[in-house]
């Protein structure tokens, strides 16, 4: 999967008329890290942005909730992006039990359900005529 990853990328860039891009997946990975280090720094700017599009997010969730969201999302965001938008570290143990939780549910989905024979929607199959 990370080969046919880096491949569709690859193929991307290619047609975007990038050509300096790495060879392999590994290449790409070091790449895209040694890039984050370098410019995902804090700035004002990304906190208000983070804010922004997290009440965008949460706007759907009910007003009680939205702070133990919060903190969720803090805890879903890698430590390097929760720097740079100045997001709080959440304590080890809620991280540990929501990267567990996920992990369970993906299992429980893997082993459990059936696969789908009608892809699920929210939107329409067929065009709407809009005249």
């Amino acid at each position: 999967e990370r080969v046919a990853i880096h491949l569709r990328w690859e193929d991307i860039a290619r047609q975007m008329g990038i050509n300096d891009i790495p060879n392999t997946y590994v290449e790409t990975e070091k790449y895209l890290d040694d890039y984050e280090e370098k410019f995902m720094v804090y700035a004002g700017t990304n906190v208000h942005i983070a804010n922004a599009t997290m009440d965008l997010f949460l706007g759907v969730i009910p007003v009680r909730l939205r702070p133990m969201c919060k903190l969720v999302v803090h805890a879903l965001c890698p430590p390097r992006l929760r720097k740079s938008i100045g997001f709080p570290t959440p304590h080890w143990s809620l991280a540990f039990f929501i990267e567990y939780s996920l992990k369970v549910a993906g299992l429980f989905v893997r082993y459990f359900c059936p696969p789908r024979t009608v892809p699920k929607c929210r939107t329409p199959r067929q065009p709407i005529a809009v005249w």
